[in-house]
């Protein structure tokens, strides 16, 4: 649903304005509008959007009239098989590895307008290729075509900005994002004779998809990558997410054959040399069972390939992999082989290509906890550091992330360097997560024993493969208990490779909590305690924290930290934030005021972050959260006393704060866990407070003996 008078951003207003680019370029644009959960009318699409039933016949619309009508929780979308094409690049199923290929290949064509999608993939649009869209994998996995014949057959459509949608990462709605806008004089003119789709078109017409997989899914066997050297940690890194993601996924009879065969000539490339072939047989009969393939379910009406079958299917694409092995290296060392390194000029070209025409994907901040409007702060696959003093509350922040990611089932490793037992950091998990059961944190919280040293490739190897994000508690600690100086550029080079890399490398985002320098006339330099090479060689974000002077964070009360960043290689978390104005904290910008209320009388701890929205000139002045979370508790106290539902409309009528304020207060306590969301009639929300619970004796005694020396 939408709001008419609600006013657009400057963002969405930007947005609009490029879509108009679009249509002047002779791209057709169409409206859908916004319906309820429980409306009846057809052509939802799945999308929650009226999609209208003549969209591929969707005409030109110089007033732009269906973009003047579009209002926040509207789709826009864009017709393919005009003008421009778009492909749909899907880092999920291995689209990025795939683009990669191709455009080494020389096969991706020129990128007009690029754009990146809530679920971190691109929309790239390039010159219209007359051939009807696709998505078989032809062009290989994680990429697909929408593009349509000269005639209007087979078109595509593809959502644009400032079209906002969930994640079908997280679930988390975000917004289509341009990273390249479009200029239509500039694509009137380029596309004028523009041939370089010729290959790509090619590729489209030929009667079956790709069967070649693996590190570079493409579509034929001279893009393999069978030449490319990897490490240990990133065989560990691809292969099993993606063997656990075909054990997860459903039976569907129309492509599960080719998708295990294509499974098994992937893993076959990495046997015997990172798997032997007996654990490959049966690592993937375990998910080609779990899926249903050797026994669909009870009732399905398509038979299943029983275990016959499925051996027969596993072996044939065990065969071929194992016919292009993959080469390996140790981490670090030329190779294992006894070919030389590669020292060819050519090694050290880098392809400027894709920064030039707009296939670049930026990277975008999507771990950990998020500020009003899922506004992410932690990079994956980089490099963090929060560096505050003693007490102020960095462990609490490092542990709001982890709880974060937990709650969406993701895995977190938590490995501290100044703590030998879990029993403080479970704690304030309990306090902040009182709805996680033992099972479940076991499951998702990783805590590795670092009360001695670890040996060369050791942690790469304790490392859960499906680590979201990694903590690294104490980085003085850990540098010092390693031999390192945390003095030296050395030192931090070396901690840098023992437990940085090789989490980065398997995608994770890591968060090195540090100590800033000892002198008091130094609180606000940007670097922290020793070498500038701690801040230097982050290549995500640097963070300080400063305890609010309200009221630091400590147990039994309701304190705060204020937030800022000193460094931001990739510079969208610095972009959200405003510059301080203080003389001694040159290049520190304001994120937002971090809190921890654990006083008396709450059902449990509440962690969350406000944005840098409440700041003046760089200084905090206000605080709205708290009065607006009262009001809201309030009236959903007094709509259950007076036995009416606390349905959303009458929160927000009871507690008088605006839409918008009620609407995030409410989100805001379902994070927290003090109320919680069910379904009514007709799908309507309704909001209940969760009664203050006391924890079982059994669980007082077991945290006594935990604390025991």
């Amino acid at each position: 649903m939408h709001s008419t008078d609600t006013p657009l951003t400057q963002e969405q207003s930007q947005a609009l304005d490029a879509a108009r680019e679009l249509v002047a370029a002779g791209m057709p644009v169409f409206l859908a509008p916004a319906c309820t959960p429980d409306c009846s009318l057809p052509d939802h699409d799945g999308q929650g959007w009226h999609i209208p039933r003549g969209w591929p016949d969707t005409p030109l619309d110089p007033p732009w009239r269906a973009i003047d009508m579009w209002r926040p929780g509207d789709a826009l979308a864009a017709v393919c098989g005009h003008v421009l094409d778009a492909l749909d690049v899907d880092p999920r199923n291995g689209g990025d590895v795939t683009a990669v290929a191709l455009r080494e290949a020389g096969l991706i064509p020129h990128v007009y307008a690029a754009a990146a999608t809530p679920s971190g993939g691109a929309h790239w649009f390039v010159a219209a290729l007359g051939e009807h869209k696709d998505n078989s994998g032809r062009l290989g996995q994680g990429i697909d075509y929408q593009g349509g014949a000269p005639d209007g057959t087979g078109r595509g459509f593809v959502f644009i900005a400032p079209t906002v949608r969930p994640s079908q990462v997280d679930g988390v709605p975000r917004p289509y994002v341009w990273l390249r806008r479009p200029d239509a004089a500039v694509i009137r003119e380029g596309i004028d004779g523009d041939d370089s789709g010729a290959a790509l078109a090619d590729m489209l017409r030929r009667e079956r998809p790709a069967r070649v997989i693996g590190r570079a899914s493409v579509p034929s066997t001279r893009f393999a990558t069978a030449t490319r050297r990897y490490t240990m940690a990133e065989a560990e890194a691809y292969v099993w997410p993606r063997v656990q993601a075909f054990a997860e996924q459903g039976y569907d009879q129309a492509n599960y054959n080719a998708r295990l065969n294509d499974l098994a000539v992937m893993l076959g490339h990495f046997v015997p040399a990172f798997i032997a072939r007996e654990a490959a047989e049966e690592s993937l009969y375990a998910a080609a069972a779990a899926c249903g393939c050797v026994a669909a379910p009870p009732g399905y009406r398509y038979r299943a390939m029983g275990e016959r079958g499925v051996r027969a299917t596993i072996a044939s694409g065990l065969d071929r992999g194992q016919a292009e092995p993959y080469q390996f290296d140790d981490p670090g060392s030329p190779g294992k082989g006894d070919d030389p390194p590669d020292v060819s000029a050519d090694g050290r070209k880098v392809d400027l290509m894709p920064y030039l025409d707009g296939s670049y994907i930026a990277p975008e901040p999507a771990v950990g906890g998020e500020l009003e409007g899922s506004r992410f702060l932690l990079y994956p696959g980089r490099w963090h550091t929060m560096i505050a003093s003693t007490g102020a509350g960095k462990s609490w922040w490092a542990l709001w992330h982890a709880v974060t990611e937990m709650r969406r089932g993701n895995v977190v490793t938590y490995a501290h360097f100044e703590e030998a037992s879990p029993v403080i950091t479970l704690e304030r998990l309990r306090a902040v997560a009182p709805e996680m059961d033992n099972e479940t944190i076991c499951k998702l919280l990783v805590w590795l024993d670092c009360t001695r040293a670890w040996a060369d490739g050791e942690f790469a190897a304790a490392l859960p493969p499906d680590s979201r994000l990694v903590i690294l508690d104490g980085i003085n600690a850990a540098a010092t208990a390693h031999r390192g100086d945390p003095n030296s550029p050395e030192g931090v080079a070396a901690y840098r490779a023992r437990f940085v890399a090789p989490a980065c490398a398997q995608g994770a985002a890591v968060l090195s909590l540090g100590h800033p320098p000892k002198g008091r006339d130094r609180q606000d330099e940007r670097h922290g305690f020793g070498s500038t090479a701690w801040l230097d060689e982050v290549d995500g974000v640097g963070f300080r924290m400063r305890a609010a002077k309200s009221g630091p964070v400590r147990r039994g009360h309701d304190g705060a930290a204020d937030i800022y960043c000193v460094k931001d290689r990739g510079g969208a978390v610095e972009a959200r934030g405003q510059r301080d104005d203080g003389e001694s904290r040159e290049g520190w910008t304001y994120l937002g005021r971090f809190h921890v209320d654990s006083s008396p009388g709450h059902a449990n701890t509440s962690a969350w972050m406000t944005g840098p929205s409440l700041v003046t000139g760089g200084r905090v002045v206000t605080d709205s959260r708290g009065s607006d979370e009262a009001k809201v508790l309030a009236a959903i106290r007094e709509l259950a006393e007076r036995g009416q539902p606390a349905t959303v409309r009458a929160v927000r009528g009871q507690s008088e704060v605006g839409h918008e304020r009620a609407d995030l207060a409410i989100e805001r306590l379902k994070f927290d866990g003090t109320i919680i969301e069910t379904s009514g009639a007709r799908g309507a929300r309704l909001f209940s407070i969760v009664p203050v619970t006391t924890v079982p004796e059994d669980q007082d005694d077991r945290a006594d003996r935990d604390r025991a020396p």
